[in-house]
Protein backbone atom coordinates (compact mmCIF):
# COMPACT_ATOMS: atom_id res chain seq x y z
CA UNK A 1 0.00 0.00 0.00
CA UNK A 2 0.93 3.94 -0.92
CA UNK A 3 0.78 4.67 2.99
CA UNK A 4 3.16 1.58 4.07
CA UNK A 5 5.73 3.02 1.20
CA UNK A 6 5.55 6.32 3.01
CA UNK A 7 6.22 4.88 6.49
CA UNK A 8 9.05 3.60 5.49
CA UNK A 9 10.15 6.60 3.58
CA UNK A 10 9.17 8.94 6.94
CA UNK A 11 10.88 6.32 9.75
CA UNK A 12 14.23 6.40 7.01
CA UNK A 13 14.64 9.71 7.82
CA UNK A 14 12.73 10.06 11.37
CA UNK A 15 12.67 6.70 12.73
CA UNK A 16 11.17 8.02 16.39
CA UNK A 17 8.34 9.64 14.17
CA UNK A 18 4.98 8.84 15.05
CA UNK A 19 2.79 7.88 12.04
CA UNK A 20 -1.01 9.25 12.74
CA UNK A 21 -3.99 8.11 10.58
CA UNK A 22 -6.79 10.05 10.91
CA UNK A 23 -10.13 11.16 9.01
CA UNK A 24 -9.93 14.62 10.11
CA UNK A 25 -9.27 17.40 7.69
CA UNK A 26 -4.90 18.81 7.58
CA UNK A 27 -6.12 21.53 8.98
CA UNK A 28 -6.44 20.06 12.44
CA UNK A 29 -2.62 19.54 11.76
CA UNK A 30 -2.10 22.48 10.72
CA UNK A 31 -3.37 24.27 13.61
CA UNK A 32 -1.62 21.94 15.88
CA UNK A 33 1.74 23.14 13.92
CA UNK A 34 0.85 26.48 14.69
CA UNK A 35 0.23 26.27 18.36
CA UNK A 36 3.38 24.25 18.55
CA UNK A 37 5.34 27.49 16.69
CA UNK A 38 3.85 30.04 19.01
CA UNK A 39 5.66 27.89 21.65
CA UNK A 40 2.73 26.12 23.42
CA UNK A 41 3.31 22.33 23.39
CA UNK A 42 -0.37 20.93 21.92
CA UNK A 43 -2.30 18.55 24.06
CA UNK A 44 -4.87 15.70 23.46
CA UNK A 45 -7.23 17.67 24.98
CA UNK A 46 -6.71 20.18 22.62
CA UNK A 47 -6.93 18.06 19.32
CA UNK A 48 -9.89 17.00 20.81
CA UNK A 49 -11.42 20.07 21.14
CA UNK A 50 -10.38 21.36 17.87
CA UNK A 51 -12.16 18.24 16.43
CA UNK A 52 -15.29 18.70 18.64
CA UNK A 53 -15.91 22.07 17.50
CA UNK A 54 -14.85 21.69 13.78
CA UNK A 55 -17.94 22.78 11.34
CA UNK A 56 -19.13 19.57 9.75
CA UNK A 57 -19.77 19.80 6.02
CA UNK A 58 -21.72 17.97 3.86
CA UNK A 59 -18.99 15.36 1.74
CA UNK A 60 -18.49 16.54 -1.56
CA UNK A 61 -19.55 13.95 -4.25
CA UNK A 62 -16.49 15.05 -6.59
CA UNK A 63 -18.38 13.67 -10.05
CA UNK A 64 -19.36 10.62 -7.93
CA UNK A 65 -16.09 9.41 -7.53
CA UNK A 66 -16.40 9.29 -3.72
Amino acid sequence: MLSDEMEKLVHAIAPAANIIRTHEPPVIGAVLLGIQAAGVTPTAEMRNNLIATLPRQKPKNFGGIL
